[in-house]
């Protein structure tokens, strides 16, 4: 009784090949949502990012444009007390400006905002003196970023349930 063992390499060599196929299919699936959710975070940073520079954009356009009006009142009065008095009311008529004198007396305080995106904005203080020696009109106090809605997250952690 002459038995053939010629068979049984062959059906440890398809074994193995299946567990080789198997796990270059996972291993392929696990990298195509690796870089799925990749490319959404990039996608995310791209926009805040974009958002950003826009709000920074219009916010140096509004402090040109407020840079302006204080030239031109500059150069319609001769003192101090009337050139802010001048400047507060003029820069009182732009839309979404605060203008308040500082408690300290040092000139004006000038408060604005521009928006990042639904949760963020660029805020602008600005203080307003009257200039020496071909010197700038304002002085930037804070050029930020800053949240508008509080942070709410998660801090409970569902382990133990006590009864």
């Amino acid at each position: 009784m002459n038995r053939k063992s010629g068979f049984t390499g062959a059906g440890l060599s398809t074994l193995l090949l299946v567990f080789v196929m198997l796990c270059l299919i996972v291993f392929s699936v696990l990298s195509l949502s690796t870089a799925r959710a990749d490319l959404e975070m990039s996608q995310k940073v791209a926009d805040r990012t974009k958002g950003y520079y826009q709000a920074q954009g219009r916010a140096s356009e509004r402090l040109k444009a407020i840079d302006a009006v204080l030239a031109s009142q500059y150069n319609e009065t001769d003192k101090k007390a009337s050139y802010l008095q001048g400047a507060q009311t003029a820069l009182q008529q732009e839309q979404d400006l605060t203008v308040t004198e500082m408690e300290n007396g040092q000139g004006l305080l000038c408060v604005y905002t521009e928006p990042i995106n639904e949760t963020q904005q660029l805020r602008v203080e600005l203080q307003i003196t009257e200039p020496e020696k071909e010197e700038s009109y304002v002085q930037i106090l804070i050029w930020e970023a800053e949240q508008i809605e509080d942070w709410n997250g998660d801090t409970g952690l569902p382990v133990l349930q006590k009864k």
